[in-house]
Parts: C-alpha cells; structure tokens; sequence
C-alpha cells in the first residue's frame, strides 16, 4: 500500500511539472488552439482534485493525457507558421470557399482531404495521412468550442460543423477520429433542436426547390420534343 501512495505522489509531483510547461506554450497557439487546450488543461486539473490518495491508474491516464497535449501543442507549434505562409502564397489559385462570417479558423476546418471535397484555399499543408489527422482536429476543436456555448449557440458555426460532418461521412473510414467527433456532433445537435430544425427545413425547402426546378426543365423538354414532331 505505501508502494502505491509513493507512486501517486510521483505521478502528481509530475503532473505538477508539466502544467506550467504547457501554459507557457499556450500563448503561441491560435485563438481557437488556445481554447481548446486550455479547456482540456483546466479539465485535468479539476479531474486531479477529485483523485483519491490511491488511485495510481487514474494518475497514469491523467498524466499520460496532458503529455498528449503538449505534444499536441508542439505540433501545432510548429507546422502554424509553414501553414500560414502556404495559405497566403496559394490564396490567389485556389477557389475560395465563402460563409457568412468570413472567418478563417472556422472557414479552415473545410479543408478536409477528402475525394469529394474541391481544394479550397485553406487546405492544410499535406494532402496525405497526415492531413485528415490535422483536419479531424480542427473539427474537433470546433466542435468542442460549440459545445462550451450550448445555451446560446452561433448557428454559423453550427452550419459549419453541420456541413463539415455530412462531408467527412461520405467516406467516414478515412477519418480514424469519426466516431467520436459524431458522437459529439450528436449531442451538440441534441443541445441545439432549435437550430437543427431550423437546418432541416432549410434543407428540405432547397430540396422542394430543385425538384420543382427539375420538373420545369423536364416539361420545356417534353414541350420542345412535342413541337419537334408536330
């Protein structure tokens, strides 16, 4: 027994260290990174006070998940400048993808790597693996911004986590990280009725509009067919 509580003091004296190590690296993330991390940083240490004096497993798994996150912050880190700059200089080729916000971090999270999707001029810097990883969590972080602000949700952000789901779904094998963003996209939905059925008669008033569309289309070629053999 005394084995394990001095393993739980060395895990926490761990756990201890690596948070000032991560705050320190926080300011140089994007406002939604930063957001993000410091929800799941803050998450983890309310998750330490509830910890019983003999809880060893508990530690691992906590330590063990704030490390994930400095690693995850230190690639952020890194591949943020090459990002921008990759973004600025292929801006003018690429076809741009407009909302209504204009924002760039929500507008990013299009940039998913998908066969179905046209590259846009915020796709992320590999086109490979790598790719969907990054895309995946910046969907992630979004939809965890939203879920911060359930109460009173920004229904363009809602649009864009909408729209971003339905893609990714269309091949959702390609994403390693699919189940969970869904399991989470369903809650938000869940939370949000209002909007989500504000969405679906949008959708299927737009559905009515193109049927109505294609039956115009079809009766001017039956018309025009009709005068071809008079």
């Amino acid at each position: 027994m005394q084995s394990i509580l001095s393993q739980c003091a060395t895990l926490d004296e761990e756990f201890v260290i690596l948070v000032p190590i991560i705050e320190t690296m926080i300011e140089e993330l994007s406002v939604v990174s930063r957001e993000f991390v410091s929800s799941k940083l803050e998450f983890l240490k309310k998750y330490s006070t509830s910890l019983k004096s003999s809880q060893i497993d508990a530690r691992i798994h906590r330590n063990q998940q704030i490390r994930n996150l400095i690693e995850y912050v230190k690639m952020h880190r890194q591949s943020k400048t090459k990002s921008v700059s990759q973004i600025y200089t292929t801006s003018k080729k690429r076809q741009k993808f407009h909302t209504d916000s204009g924002c760039y971090p929500v507008q990013k999270c299009y940039s998913i790597s998908c066969s179905t999707l046209q590259t846009t001029e915020f796709n992320v810097i590999s086109p490979q693996q790598n790719n969907k990883y990054i895309t995946t969590k910046i969907l992630k972080q979004l939809i965890t911004k939203q879920k911060k602000h359930q109460q009173k949700a920004s229904e363009q952000i809602f649009r864009l986590i909408s729209k971003c789901m339905n893609l990714i779904s269309e091949n959702p094998h390609q994403f390693p990280q699919y189940s969970i963003l869904l399991e989470e996209y369903k809650a938000i939905k869940k939370n949000n009725s209002c909007l989500e059925q504000k969405l679906n008669l949008e959708e299927k008033s737009q559905q009515v509009k193109d049927n109505i569309k294609k039956l115009i289309q079809s009766q001017e070629s039956f018309k025009s067919y009709l005068n071809s053999i008079i």
